[in-house]
């Protein structure tokens, strides 16, 4: 990183080109930290999806094929819904995957509950690391890079046991525009150090004794400086300040940030007009643009796992049958506390008595029963 400039940039991306992706992958993860508007963007744009869950539907019933019928629609969907129920990573498996939109692709690994066995329960999805993958080329099947180094040479995988995401890069512009900020701040920082304090020129009277030189020269020194004194008489100040009224790095930096805005929000201009504020107008408006994002990375995303997760489960437990239900990453319902209490008190009113762990995930309340003792008679 401490030697990364655009030549350098320019080698990886073409590295990356022929499959050696191990570099520019550590580069890209290093960058998202670094740099402030793209960590805000993935921030932003990973929590939208992360927020959101996995929940089976069932397909209209005006789509069902010939022989079909809601009640299989629904046996298929309850399968699916405990195939993910036994998943123990979920809400890591969506943030993870998301980063196929900064760095380009994610793998995540199916792992097995009981592996060897003929149950086929998968109760991980473990994330691969994007430096220990590499291709031939962009059109090459994936192989296993386990060294992390820097070649196009792998393990040949079976790509049914990892659900695998691609997608344009974001990082990839990040890093150039990153690059060319760093040099505009390096610049505007070198102009601030020598025109931030106004420098000053002293025009010292003539005909000095020869033996006056040296006081008068520290007194002109120090009054050059920034500090206090008394000059011979004759003497004068001049500024040296240059003319900071046009600002030459604001602009190239704020475009410059516009770019990485425009790109990381796919066009969504209002970002950048629109600041964010407390109360109505702008602060919604960057809200729906997220929302909106949010919208589509989810919609993408259930795609990938309807194709390589959905479908395996259903050919395994369905194979006989069309394809009737699927998953889908949506928004959390809310959960009306009061109601749920109410239907609580209701059940417990009628004679049943309902766990603890059930009333603490309905509610969020954490329980427990009130132990009455006996009072003492005196």
């Amino acid at each position: 990183m401490r030697a990364l400039d655009l030549p350098r940039a320019i080698a990886l991306y073409d590295f990356a080109r022929r499959g050696l992706l191990a570099e520019l992958q550590n580069v890209y993860r290093e960058m998202e930290d670094l740099y402030p508007t793209l960590w805000a963007i993935k921030s932003r744009r990973i929590s939208q999806v992360g927020r959101r869950e996995f929940v089976p539907k069932t397909i209209d019933p005006d789509g069902f094929p010939v022989g079909a019928n809601q009640s299989m629609a629904d046996a298929q969907a309850q399968c699916l819904q405990e195939a993910y129920g036994a998943i123990d990573n979920k809400r890591d498996t969506v943030k993870n995957i998301m980063l196929a939109y900064f760095r380009g692709f994610a793998h995540l690994e199916k792992i097995y509950k009981n592996p060897g066995t003929t149950d086929l329960t998968i109760n991980h999805l473990e994330f691969v690391e994007q430096w220990h993958w590499t291709r031939k080329s962009i059109y090459s099947e994936w192989e296993y890079n386990a060294a992390a180094s820097q070649t196009n040479v792998g393990v040949p995988i079976n790509a049914g046991q990892f659900i695998i995401f691609e997608r344009p890069p974001l990082d990839r512009m990040a890093l150039t525009l990153w690059i060319r900020a760093n040099l505009c701040e390096k610049d505007w920082d070198a102009f601030v150090e020598i025109y931030g304090i106004t420098p000053w020129l002293v025009i010292m009277p003539p005909n000095i004794p020869p033996e006056k030189e040296n006081e008068y020269m520290e007194a002109a020194r120090q009054i050059a400086q920034g500090g206090s004194g008394a000059l011979p008489a004759g003497s004068s100040a001049e500024s040296a300040a240059k003319d900071t009224k046009t600002d030459v790095f604001r602009p190239r930096l704020d475009w410059l940030q516009e770019q990485l805005v425009l790109a990381g929000t796919n066009g969504l201009l209002t970002m950048l007009t629109a600041p964010t504020g407390i109360g109505k107008g702008p602060t919604d408006e960057h809200a729906d643009a997220f929302d909106s994002l949010g919208d589509q990375d989810a919609a993408e995303i259930s795609e990938v796992f309807q194709l390589q997760f959905d479908a395996q489960i259903l050919a395994q437990n369905f194979p006989d049958e069309p394809i009737l239900a699927r998953t889908e990453l949506a928004e959390p319902e809310e959960t009306d506390i009061g109601k749920v209490v109410g239907q609580i008190l209701q059940l417990s009113n009628a004679g049943y008595d309902i766990p603890p762990a059930q009333i603490e995930e309905k509610t969020g309340y954490k329980v427990r029963p009130i132990v009455r003792t006996k009072r003492q008679e005196p």
